[in-house]
């Protein structure tokens, strides 16, 4: 039983240093940006592009969660949150033409991107903050 436990933390670890890397490396980088005298450069679609580490910490997570039977529905419902609005996102820009420059950005086209992208963000923040209640209750 002590090494199913010893299992259950290390994928949980891995599970939410790997979602957390596309939430604070924008914030990160624009930090040590503004520090080294390059201005503030923030870029909102990093977490976008890092989707790999939202899936792969997200698929880690659910592992462990369902292992210790705690908190696996809302990462469940959290990854299939991220996956369904970023792939929206990325539709609705290759339909509207955004993606490929034939429609300029602005409007309400680029308004709903923006929001499912900001959606997105908000699924990964909620799969970060129940890979950390997932830990927390490991510990005690």
């Amino acid at each position: 039983m002590k090494k199913n436990n010893v299992l259950t933390h290390i994928l949980a670890w891995i599970g939410t240093v790997l979602v957390s890397l596309p939430i604070f490396a924008p914030i990160l980088f624009s930090v040590l940006a503004l520090l080294h005298g390059g201005g503030l450069h923030f870029d909102y679609l990093m977490p976008a592009e890092l989707f790999i580490f939202i899936l792969a910490g997200g698929a880690v997570l659910i592992w462990a969660a369902l292992r210790k039977q705690l908190y696996s529905k809302q990462l469940i419902w959290g990854a299939a949150a991220a996956i369904a609005t970023l792939a929206g996102s990325q539709s609705l820009a290759v339909a509207s033409g955004l993606a490929s420059g034939t429609r300029e950005a602005s409007g309400v086209w680029w308004m709903s991107v923006l929001a499912l992208l900001g959606i997105y963000l908000c699924a990964c923040v909620w799969i970060w903050v129940h890979g950390v209640r997932l830990l927390r209750s490991l510990q005690s």
